[in-house]
């Protein structure tokens, strides 16, 4: 009777055996072919056609509707003074806009033309001087209307 048993749990062992391998290799074979799609998936994104003029506008594209946005939002005319604080405020606003809309297929584009430790940086000083230059223009016509 202890050898039945003994026996009945080496075949239970030697089936979960196989299972696992099984489990492994099947494993194994989805992750290859998730990785080969995933490769094919950005070689044709990659050869698509895009020059860094493309890219740039349309980033510059995107900071220009955030920056509309915020302005919709928070009613600002040109006749409103934009102080520090709400230029601070429409600067964060932009920032998470314009995270929030890169797409993937932008960055990989990107990374072609410039390191991808720099590209946020880049990002950031484009919309850094983007609401600058909003702000200035916004406030030398609120500035010329209080004057009148």
């Amino acid at each position: 009777m202890n050898m039945e048993l003994i026996v009945l749990g080496i075949n239970y062992l030697i089936i979960l055996l196989i299972i696992f391998l099984v489990y492994k290799v099947a494993n194994k074979i989805a992750n290859s072919y998730k990785e080969k799609n995933k490769r094919e998936l950005d070689l044709i994104q990659m050869s698509m056609s895009t020059s860094l003029d493309e890219m740039t506008q349309t980033i510059d594209t995107f900071i220009n509707e955030s920056i509309q946005e915020f302005a919709v939002m928070n009613n600002i005319q040109d006749s409103k003074y934009i102080n520090t604080e709400l230029e601070q405020e429409l600067r964060n606003f932009v920032m998470e806009s314009v995270s929030g809309r890169i797409s993937i297929n932008l960055l990989n584009k990107l990374r072609l033309f410039y390191k991808e430790d720099i590209i946020p940086d880049l990002i950031a000083k484009k919309i850094f001087l983007a609401v600058t230059a909003y702000t200035a223009i916004n406030n030398t016509g609120a500035t010329n209307k209080k004057n009148k």
